[in-house]
């Protein structure tokens, strides 16, 4: 939940475009929509909380490789 909306997988991921490398459950984010930018936000803000600092632009680059 973010600002108080309820995001959903189908809000989040394209289904047609899924990972090459786990094609059975990781599958594209479309950052175009606010679910999309919610969850990367969201990701960032997990693991700055486990003290991780990658970097939001090495992250980033993670993320879009499964675009």
């Amino acid at each position: 939940m973010e600002s108080g909306r309820v995001w959903h997988a189908k809000d989040i991921g394209i289904p047609s475009r899924a990972c090459k490398w786990m094609d059975k459950g990781f599958m594209a984010i479309n950052t175009t929509t606010g679910a999309g930018k919610a969850f990367l936000r969201s990701i960032y803000e997990l693991y700055a909380s486990w003290g991780v600092d990658f970097g939001i632009y090495k992250l980033h680059i993670f993320f879009l490789s499964c675009m």
